[in-house]
């Protein structure tokens, strides 16, 4: 199992799933000797090839789809084995986090969502949204940072800036990042609206606890509880709450009440 999940994260963080496994078993060997001699200390990414290596990092539109993401996270969920979870699903964590919940129902037991959906497509998304997606696909610098300080209602230091930032030293490395708005289904023909149509279906069955924790100031999330609590039957005689004092980014502006939220389900 431990291998399996060594391939996994590989081909999660940098490698195509084309190459050879003859290779990932090598980087697998190494990584053991490593963590035998007391290298590795617990850092897998030490053993990953380097970027060169593979042509790894993935930096074409074209790379990323809604469906890819939702297999690798399949993928991890199997190779790790987790059961009796709770989900918070906040923005992306809740398009990809719902369909797992659909796809493995016996592994979770609860749901939070906060400032996400499960869109098809067959419905507008609005105005705040479109004007998202488009200033994603045509700013020339993508400012992780400021983006983040842009969905939030709190001052935000810069040192908080700098670490969101981080992971990002160059535009190589957010090609990925910049085309999630693009992945949101908003057409009735896109690749993924009939897949989250399906998900719908089992959602509308769903009668373990679902609990929405919007927060009050997220205009692209603005009202989509609604058709959570109208469609999930899980929904009902829950203690729904607003977060108070934040933006679409509400674990960033209020996390005491965001984990208040999530305890009050248990």
């Amino acid at each position: 199992m431990e291998y399996k999940l060594f391939k996994l994260l590989l081909e999660m963080s940098y490698v195509d799933t084309f190459e050879k496994d003859e290779e990932i078993k090598k980087r697998y060997e190494k990584y053991l000797k490593e963590k035998e001699n007391g290298l590795q200390k617990s850092r897998t990414r030490s053993s990953v090839p380097s970027e060169d290596w593979w042509k790894i990092r993935w930096t074409e539109s074209w790379s990323w789809t809604y469906e890819k993401y939702v297999k690798w996270m399949s993928d991890w969920l199997e190779a790790v084995d987790l059961n009796n979870i709770t989900l918070y699903g906040q923005d992306w964590g809740g398009l990809i986090g719902l369909r797992l919940v659909t796809k493995y129902p016996d592994r979770f037991v609860n749901i939070v969502a906060a400032n996400t959906m499960l869109p098809t497509g067959d419905y507008d998304p609005g105005e705040a949204f479109m004007n998202w997606k488009e200033y994603s696909q045509t700013v020339e610098d993508f400012h992780v940072g400021g983006i983040i300080k842009g969905g939030t209602v709190r001052d935000i230091s810069q040192e908080t800036i700098d670490a969101y930032n981080a992971p990002f030293p160059d535009d190589s490395y957010k090609e990925a990042a910049r085309q999630f708005p693009t992945l949101v289904p908003i057409t009735p023909d896109d690749p993924s609206s009939q897949h989250n149509r399906d998900a719908w279906v089992k959602l509308k069955e769903w009668d373990k606890p679902f609990l929405c924790a919007f927060s009050d100031s997220d205009p692209v999330m603005q009202g989509v509880d609604k058709a959570f609590l109208k469609l999930v039957p899980g929904t009902k005689n829950m203690p729904h709450t607003t977060i108070e004092k934040a933006g679409h980014f509400l674990q960033e502006d209020n996390p005491e009440d965001c984990v208040k939220a999530i305890l009050s389900i248990f």
